[in-house]
């Protein structure tokens, strides 16, 4: 095994801790495992501004996989935001345009693997900044930056049958991370939505953002159940402990190593940090000494992912069609730095379990959408994934608006 440093980190400012935290080859062909932990973050440095430019896919270009994987472009143009896709029952695909407030069907009619212009229909618009989607018995369920809402839905609907319940209202405002996901609670009862902060490192005054909320099915019975969740994305319960786990993008302008992206379980009560502690009891430099007993609170999420990478959604893998080592594990969107001088991100990684915990390391499972790590230009940035019902995994991606589907072939 050699061990490979962190390239996207090592720069003057990162300390030797956070460089020997480790990229680990098997071999020259196997997907790099990272494991990053409290004891690897260095101090806090010069920060950095570095814009992706997202430039048209390069003739020929397509994702690095492991061995056995294909992945294939099922559909592209047409979408001005594209951020979120899921399955419906009956397998269409129904995608969230986050920008225009729009839900699209994409039905493959002619089943030619591909979704042409001419099978994609509208299923709903007006909605202001919709992200979350989840299907429950005869709805579907969205969640917007300013609410929850409920459109009824029966298999095979291309259009919505009637306006949408508003279930609840969801913290808002003109600044702020807009992203709300939803997730059904197994039990079917409620549901879990993620409020981002509405400022990169100030507090809020609203409690109700930076949290993970409950709810009734019905809207009703609101309740904090974490807190300090600064952009909480991502938003998942396991397969078999039914724990919640939500992946986050932390705080910029401490530096290029600072702070960790994360995935998190969500319990309630669990602080986690934002904003005057990060990654467990490190105080933010900027609230030095101003909330001592929040800063003792904080908890340690379970992953870290590389700072600034942006991790986005996530889906726990049920399927068979993938080799069992990826069974009960996640695989999450990681969208892409913009404030590192070395690139990172932009890229799928899978996020191993054993026996319903994370090990605390990930792996890379699609990369290739940079140029290079001291490139600006990137062809691709992704954003959401979800598990289709043959065991394949569908990726969205915003840079140039286009779908792909992950498949195993066999090694």
């Amino acid at each position: 095994m050699s061990l490979i440093r962190l390239t996207s980190l090592a720069t003057a400012t990162v300390t030797a801790a956070l460089l020997a935290a480790v990229v680990a080859a098997q071999s020259p062909t196997a997907p790099r495992t990272y494991k990053i932990t409290a004891a690897d973050l260095p101090a806090p440095s010069e920060h950095h501004q570095v814009p992706a430019k997202v430039v048209p896919r390069p003739e020929g270009a397509s994702l690095t996989l492991p061995a056995g994987f294909t992945a294939t472009v099922v559909a592209s143009g047409g979408f001005k935001r594209p951020r979120n896709a899921v399955q419906a029952p009956n397998g269409d695909i129904f995608v969230v345009d986050s920008g225009p407030g729009s839900i699209w069907v994409l039905r493959d009619g002619d089943k030619n693997g591909t979704f042409e212009d001419g099978e994609r229909s509208e299923f709903a618009t007006g909605l202001k900044q919709p992200f979350g989607l989840v299907f429950g018995k005869g709805a579907l369920y969205v969640a917007a930056t300013d609410q929850v809402v409920k459109f009824p839905y029966a298999a095979g609907d291309l259009k919505a049958s009637a306006a949408p319940t508003k279930l609840c209202d969801l913290p808002n405002g003109p600044v702020g991370h807009w992203t709300r996901n939803i997730a059904l609670t197994p039990d079917g009862r409620g549901f879990y939505v993620t409020v981002g902060s509405w400022d990169n490192i100030k507090p809020d005054p609203d409690p109700l953002r930076a949290t993970v909320l409950r709810f009734n099915l019905d809207g009703s019975g609101r309740t904090v159940v974490a807190t300090g969740v600064r952009n909480g994305t991502g938003l998942a319960f396991h397969p078999t402990t039914r724990e919640a786990w939500v992946t986050v993008q932390e705080r910029g302008g401490l530096g290029d190593g600072l702070v960790p992206d994360f995935m998190a379980k969500v319990v309630p009560g669990r602080h986690l940090g934002w904003p005057y502690a990060y990654i467990g009891p490190h105080e933010d430099p900027r609230y030095k000494g101003e909330q001592p007993d929040l800063v003792k609170k904080t908890a340690t999420p379970e992953v870290l992912f590389e700072s600034h990478s942006s991790a986005m959604l996530m889906t726990f893998y049920t399927g068979k069609s993938f080799p069992a080592a990826y069974r009960s594990g996640a695989f999450v969107a990681l969208r892409g730095s913009s404030e590192t001088a070395t690139r990172t991100g932009y890229k799928i990684v899978y996020v191993p379990f054993v026996k319903g915990q994370p090990t605390g390391e990930y792996q890379d499972f699609a990369t290739g959408w940079m140029l290079g790590p001291d490139k600006p230009e990137v062809w691709g940035r992704p954003v959401g994934i979800t598990q289709l019902q043959d065991g394949s995994l569908l990726v969205v991606e915003d840079g140039n608006g286009t779908l792909w589907k992950i498949s195993y072939k066999g090694a």
